[in-house]
């Protein structure tokens, strides 16, 4: 039983000798590509899915959420330039 075995091994062993070798970097964009594409697939599922009773989409509650965790603070329109006179306290 153990000849069964270690002949097994061997080949096994053989095998894997003879593949070669993989580095991250070569999986690195299929990588990449399922894990976007799980991810527009979600937010794909969530643009269509809807709870009971509900008139929002899974994704339109979730931006409504998202929208109401903002500061309510109004922005200003100021430009870059007018933030930096600001801050040195020069006006022009």
């Amino acid at each position: 039983m153990n000849a069964v075995f270690d002949q097994a091994q061997f080949q096994i062993n053989r095998n894997r000798a003879a593949l070669p070798p993989s580095a991250a970097v070569t999986a690195l964009p299929l990588l990449l590509r399922h894990a976007l594409s799980c991810l527009l697939l979600a937010v794909a599922d969530a643009a269509f899915a809807r709870r009971p009773g509900s008139e929002l989409s899974l994704l339109q509650e979730t931006q409504k959420r998202l929208q109401r965790l903002q500061p309510l603070r109004p922005r200003r329109a100021g430009t870059q330039a007018d933030y930096i006179r600001q801050l040195i306290g020069r006006e022009e």
